[in-house]
């Protein structure tokens, strides 16, 4: 994380996910809950949807168990990045990067995972083994001024997710 000139840390989340279909709702909801005091327009939920996206396909094409860690700062030029990372097991199947000439029609319910996350990301990778799949990836976003600070507490109490900048294990 050096995009932002002088970053000052903000935190970090490091979770265990359900490895089960209810893997994408867990990462959504942590990841929104732990950045959501990052006013970054947008930023919160690209974390969320990023996060679905990586936990949905550890579930569908990796094996147990499934981590779930991201780390954010912030710059006092007003710049925020979120790093992702999702860890799984290893690849029981490959997902795959479909490409516009090959994407699903519009009323699949699969397929455009690692899309999306290249989309909204700043970089990203997937390295597959056997043993363990690493998927990584870079969101950047300007941070907007926060008229109630509050609101960020009361987000997290309401979701159930504790989100404390720098402790080592938020949930």
């Amino acid at each position: 994380m050096d995009h932002c000139s002088a970053v000052q840390p903000r935190g970090h989340l490091i979770m265990s996910l359900p490895f089960s279909p209810r893997a994408a709702r867990a990462a959504r909801e942590a990841a929104t809950v732990a950045v959501s005091d990052l006013q970054g327009g947008e930023l919160p939920e690209h974390a969320g949807l990023v996060c679905s996206e990586l936990a949905t396909n550890a579930f569908r094409h990796g094996s147990p168990p499934l981590v779930l860690a991201m780390g954010w700062e912030t710059g006092p030029t007003g710049c925020a990045e979120v790093e992702i990372t999702v860890v799984d097991g290893g690849c029981r199947s490959r997902p795959e990067l479909r490409t516009r000439t090959d994407l699903p029609p519009a009323v699949a319910e699969d397929g455009r995972g690692l899309g999306i996350v290249q989309a909204l990301a700043s970089a990203w990778s997937l390295d597959i083994g056997s043993g363990r799949t690493r998927a990584w990836c870079r969101l950047m976003g300007v941070l907007v001024p926060d008229p109630s600070p509050e609101a960020a507490l009361d987000a997290r109490r309401s979701a159930g997710v504790r989100a404390a900048a720098g402790a080592p294990n938020a949930c």
